[in-house]
């Protein structure tokens, strides 16, 4: 998810004047085995119902979703492949089913211990937030926005959260834009072997196989912008 924005860096690690870096909350992910698998459809298209206090509260979700080509509004809780909850009160029942609760709280963060996959998101999320939540409930993840998770010791899971270093976050962000080891080296002023050890922390830190899968596990985390 689209985390809160820092200052612009430029390679180097000078803080701001008067100040210092601030590094933003980042959003909890982590993978959901289900049992049985899920099973969505028709392929390439996730089918949403939306469930919301108000028909003002519902139409501002529907606007968020519209320009998502592999989302499609159902208006049957039963032809959903998932749910999109929105401001669910204190009593609220799971519906048993992957969901995306938008106006989540900490009370709700019990749900990422559960072993279907689900979104919590703040009460005010951008499309592009929103978007990125269904693709990843529908993939298997599970994921919460800071203010969620934070504090709900029950449902953390710290091995999943990198913390990477300075240096590993400006190699991070550049390989983001798909420039080579060679590339990075250049831009960054080091040596391609240099490059190349960053590059394998980062993705030993996030547990992934490829760059482009250390991309995609980062901007889930929050460690990238969308």
């Amino acid at each position: 998810m689209a985390s809160a924005s820092s200052p612009a860096r430029t390679g180097t690690h000078t803080p701001p004047a008067g100040g210092v870096w601030a590094r933003p909350p980042r959003a909890k992910i982590k993978r959901v085995d289900p049992s049985p698998p899920l099973s969505f459809g028709p392929p390439g298209v996730i089918r949403v119902a939306i469930r919301a206090p108000s028909r003002a509260r519902r139409l501002a979700v529907v606007a968020l979703l519209e320009g998502l080509p592999d989302v499609t509004l159902v208006e049957r809780d039963a032809d959903a492949d998932l749910q999109i909850e929105v401001d669910p009160g204190a009593t609220w029942s799971p519906p048993g089913r992957p969901v995306v609760v938008i106006g989540a709280s900490r009370a709700h963060g019990s749900l990422l211990a559960e072993p279907l996959p689900c979104a919590l998101l703040p009460s005010d999320p951008t499309s592009a937030e929103l978007a990125l939540a269904l693709r990843a409930v529908a993939s298997g993840f599970s994921i919460a926005a800071p203010g969620v998770w934070l504090g709900a010791a029950s449902a953390q899971s710290p091995a999943n959260d990198a913390e990477l270093t300075p240096r590993e976050e400006d190699v991070l962000a550049l390989l983001g834009t798909g420039l080579t080891n060679k590339g990075i080296a250049a831009r960054l002023g080091m040596s391609e072997n240099t490059v190349k050890f960053h590059v394998a922390a980062i993705l030993s830190k996030l547990g992934a196989q490829s760059r482009a899968e250390a991309v995609f596990l980062a901007a889930r985390q929050g460690l990238l912008p969308l």
